[in-house]
């Protein structure tokens, strides 16, 4: 009697315990990246729900092909499931097999060398898989592997309150005037004195512009903290709200960045309508649930999708420049603005506008043009592309600013970097980087205050006063400024 042929005779007579040895490793190979993704991003924010759907997705597929498979017989299904499973292995360790190429010093594309590499593996793997003695093996190895990140899952500890100064926190603001209030948040946005000793950037223009609409331009601005969710945190919050010195997890930090806050507390206090306007491409200061309005999730990936697409060939596909005019739209502030006066909730609203531009990738040149880089936000490029993104948004604000005013004159407007430019940092970069001095520190500011209130900015303000500012001018109050402190942060690449 042929070997197998017991489980063979027919599909409605197969032995399904002779499945369990191809779906053990096609569920645990499938399960790998999701699982390892979630292990060493504790505390970062990553969206669960995302993680699930890419999950139940590539599971599903994968146990598709052992089940067809199945039909001609267990023996059948085993080897499939060995070949998928090794064939998932290879899809979701796409950043690996690239850097064997690199290695070597191939000159191919990393899309069509890991189609070689993946070729190279699977043709000696297809027959091997067909022999008893390998699939046992890899049906021992596939779910070996998870053990790894599911202890460090495990046993990862939730993160603690860290200590923060103890500076009574004042009471709700009750304005004596209710003005429309915009504010961006432009992401590594680095202050006048910085973009034009450092960089070469004219700035003359631009802050002549602002002033000339009632702006006061500190041209000594900093950020108390050289990260988006530590700066956005303090200026939300009114106060200093980390004092370590290694970076923090971005988690700990979302529901403040995502409308559950001081600020937006004081602006509702006052009957302010809330519109919560995103980048789309990180969620780390996506909608929270307590705007009336959201405007946000127009890129085509979330920093979770781009975090699980990375490992796969397929950001070589989604990276193309459809995608990336796409972003760059999503980030012009004239046109996120446009979408802010065509559905804001009522008057008076706060308007809290988070942009990724002028942050990494650099979609566009100084003229605006899009250009056709890589749509990577983790990778910090050089001195020239920056200072022509940076050109580029001076024009962007600009057009913002003109359409705000035109339905808007009195409105308060606020605008702002998270943090400055960290040129240079990024995957060619290993181990403990400090960041401490005005590369990491210098941010943009620029304040629209009715009457006089423009008086009371220093020159050198730190954004922890940012509200403090404007909730003391619409009180009609003297505004009580905390000292202004600077937090240098340890970062590890």
């Amino acid at each position: 009697m042929p070997e197998h042929a017991s489980n063979d005779a027919a599909a409605g007579s197969i032995d399904r315990r002779s499945v369990w040895p191809a779906i053990v490793p096609v569920l645990a190979i499938a399960t790998l990246p999701y699982l390892t993704l979630l292990a060493t991003n504790v505390g970062q924010g990553v969206d669960l729900g995302q993680v699930l759907i890419w999950w139940a997705v590539t599971s599903a597929v994968g146990l598709a092909a052992v089940a067809i498979a199945a039909r001609w017989g267990g023996h059948v299904a085993r080897w499939v499931g060995t070949v998928t499973a090794l064939a998932l292995y290879l899809l979701f360790n796409y950043p690996l097999v690239a850097g064997v190429r690199e290695s070597i010093g191939v000159e191919m594309s990393g899309l069509w060398w890991w189609v070689l590499a993946s070729a190279l593996v699977l043709g000696p793997a297809v027959p091997a898989a067909k022999r008893p003695g390998v699939q046992r093996l890899v049906a021992v190895i596939a779910p070996a592997l998870l053990i790894a990140p599911l202890v460090q899952l495990v046993t990862a500890s939730p993160a603690e309150a860290d200590p923060v100064p103890e500076v009574p926190a004042p009471g709700l603001a009750e304005f004596a005037q209710t003005p429309n209030v915009y504010w961006f948040m432009l992401d590594a946005f680095a202050g006048p004195v910085y973009l034009y000793e450092e960089l070469g950037v004219d700035t003359g223009p631009f802050v002549d512009s602002l002033e000339g609409n009632g702006f006061r331009v500190p041209l000594e601005s900093r950020t108390n903290y050289p990260f988006t969710h530590l700066a956005m945190s303090s200026t939300l919050e009114l106060d200093y709200v980390y004092e370590g010195v290694d970076e923090p997890p971005t988690g700990r930090y979302a529901p403040i960045l995502r409308g559950d806050n001081r600020t937006v507390d004081t602006f509702r206090a006052n009957g302010y309508g809330y519109l919560h306007a995103y980048s789309g491409l990180w969620s780390g200061s996506r909608c929270g649930g307590r705007e009336d309005v959201c405007i946000g999730a127009h890129g085509p990936l979330s920093d979770t999708q781009w975090a699980l697409a990375s490992a796969t060939p397929l950001i070589e596909v989604i990276a193309d420049e459809r995608a990336n005019s796409t972003i760059a739209v999503a980030n012009d502030p004239a046109h996120v603005i446009s979408r802010v006066l065509d559905s804001a909730p009522r008057s008076p609203f706060f308007a809290m506008i988070h942009l990724m531009n002028p942050h990494t990738p650099f979609l566009r040149d100084a003229a605006c043009r899009i250009r056709d880089v890589p749509l990577s936000f983790r990778d910090w490029g050089e001195g020239p592309e920056y200072a022509d993104a940076v050109r580029c948004l001076f024009q962007q604000l600009e057009a913002a600013v003109d359409r705000i005013l035109a339905v808007d004159p009195d409105a308060v407007i606020a605008i702002q970097g998270d943090h400055g430019p960290r040129l240079g940092l990024g995957r060619q970069t290993r181990g403990e980087v400090l960041l401490d001095d005005d590369m990491f520190f210098s941010a943009f500011s620029a304040l629209r205050l009715p009457g006089d209130c423009g008086d009371d900015v220093p020159e050198d303000v730190t954004f922890v006063n940012t509200f403090r500012l404007v909730f003391a001018c619409l009180a009609g109050d003297e505004p009580e400024l905390l000292d202004d402190r600077l937090f240098p942060i340890r970062r590890s690449y």
